[in-house]
């Protein structure tokens, strides 16, 4: 050991008894060599007095900063003035697919005022039929199936206790102008339910019709019906409709309904009911357009279209209570 040595050589440090040792160096990198002899720098600190051992040599400079993960990160861009977000926050049109679903079920669970225990209720509740064959997963046919039904439920038994003095025929056409595919439309679009909503492929990427949101609606509200129960269903469909409910009157019911409107001025002029028959369809699978008329006593009274077969008959229905002469409300 009495040359100069190739590779990171020794130090002597001093023992507690005052000894010199020929102690091994810990190197970060390669420095230049040492003698063996040469007194070695001393411990820095009271843990390293008094005691033999390695010494470790702090490597300086760019072997430092290479130790360390490399040079100097570049500065991160400013953040343009207006576009800060919360953290948590997805961009519009930012992440990939499932980020942007995920942040579409979590809007429409805030918007509902519920969380599901069972989330894969909640996304089968959003998988219309187009998207279930692509996948070979169930549809939300079924829930809707059960959650029509349970809303229609849950909004008479809210009309009943709210509108004490109306009648059978009132509180069933209230009932019918809230749960209508134009309102439950309206209900999806409120709750960003169309965010969330799984279409195929062969769908395009035009928007869902009205038929297709109030389905979904539906679907959704069946699917809370199974993973909370009646009172958190109850709870939901309450606070949900509650605004419409206040808007809704009465008097209003006569245009609201028309249907059922035309079908009870035709029994008390003791005429047959009325008929709706098809007349046309238009556009494409998913954005079908229906041309219906109704008939009194076999004289046609009028024409509507819709984006559904019920919308179509309402519309129809509708123009055929207009077209009466000094109609003024049902008599």
């Amino acid at each position: 050991m009495g040359g100069a040595s190739e590779r990171g050589t020794c130090v002597q440090s001093r023992g507690g008894d005052g000894a010199r040792a020929a102690q091994p160096v810990a190197l970060g990198c390669r420095v230049a060599a040492r003698r063996c002899g040469d007194r070695g720098p001393r411990p820095r600190g009271r843990r390293g007095a008094g005691r033999a051992g390695p010494v470790r040599v702090r490597a300086r400079g760019p072997a430092r900063r290479r130790g360390r993960g490399g040079g100097r990160f570049p500065p991160l861009p400013p953040v343009p003035a207006g576009q800060a977000r919360r953290r948590g926050a997805v961009a519009p049109g930012r992440g990939g697919p499932r980020v942007r679903r995920g942040a579409a079920l979590a809007r429409l669970q805030r918007a509902l005022g519920y969380r599901f225990v069972d989330g894969s209720l909640l996304e089968q509740a959003l998988r219309h039929r187009s998207a279930a064959h692509e996948q070979g997963a169930p549809s939300f046919e079924r829930l809707e199936f059960l959650g029509d039904a349970a809303l229609s439920h849950a909004v008479g038994a809210l009309l009943f206790a709210r509108w004490p003095e109306a009648s059978e025929g009132e509180l069933t056409r209230a009932r019918s102008a809230l749960v209508r595919e134009a309102s439950l439309a309206a209900l999806a679009r409120r709750l960003e339910l169309p965010a969330a909503l799984e279409v195929g492929g062969g769908l395009g990427a035009a928007a869902p019709g009205v038929a297709v949101l109030a389905d979904a609606t539906e679907a959704v509200l069946g699917a809370l019906l199974l993973d909370g129960g009646w009172r958190a269903f109850k709870t939901a469909v309450g606070r949900l409709f509650a605004a419409p409910l206040a808007e809704l009157h009465p008097a209003q019911l006569a245009l609201e309904e028309p249907k059922s409107t035309l079908q009870e001025f035709a029994q008390k002029r003791g005429m047959p009911l009325p008929v709706y028959r098809e007349v046309e369809v238009r556009g494409p699978a998913h954005r079908q357009l229906f041309v219906y008329e109704v008939e009194v006593g076999g004289r046609s009274l009028a024409r509507g279209e819709g984006p559904s077969k019920k919308a179509a008959q309402q519309e129809a229905a509708r123009r055929a209570l207009a077209a009466i002469e000094g109609l003024s409300g049902p008599q």
